[in-house]
């Protein structure tokens, strides 16, 4: 992973807003969303990013697109764009993130349906992607300044 650490700590501070609302009112507001593609794509601008970028946000895009026409309502709007956004920073390290925003969702569906006495069909147990990625996106980080031996006194 190539991003320079500080846009990876703004990434990261990003994130939290979304996982934050994501977990209290299940959305991410555009406004981070707008926020985080406008400082990317000045990154990008300033060389910060390559511009291949662009081709990992729009085949997350796309892939997240299919997926909402084979399931519709199987993932929200908010959680398509957060995980193109993640993937135009992170790129292929990205699919860490996406991967643990898809298991802390899973996760907390089935605590949610256990704690609703399984009444419902554990499938219609929605639940919140941003703050399982947000786990993956702070894994990803200390795994970034760890092995950069960046030292936080």
């Amino acid at each position: 992973m190539t991003l320079p650490l500080g846009l990876l700590c703004l990434l990261l501070l990003l994130t939290t807003g979304a996982a934050y609302t994501d977990a209290r009112r299940e959305e991410i507001p555009n406004r981070l969303s707008l926020t985080a593609t406008v400082i990317g794509l000045i990154a990008m601008g300033l060389g910060w990013l390559p511009w291949t970028a662009l081709a990992w946000a729009a085949a997350t895009w796309l892939l997240y697109e299919l997926d909402l026409w084979l399931a519709p309502q199987s993932v929200g709007w908010g959680d398509v764009k957060w995980a193109a956004i993640t993937m135009g920073y992170l790129g292929g390290a990205g699919l860490l993130v996406l991967a643990a925003g898809h298991a802390g969702s899973v996760l907390w569906g089935t605590i949610r349906w256990w704690r609703s006495g399984r009444r419902q069909p554990w499938r219609t147990m929605g639940a919140p992607w941003a703050p399982g990625a947000w786990v993956g996106l702070m894994l990803l980080t200390s795994l970034k300044v760890w092995s950069t031996g960046v030292s936080i006194h």
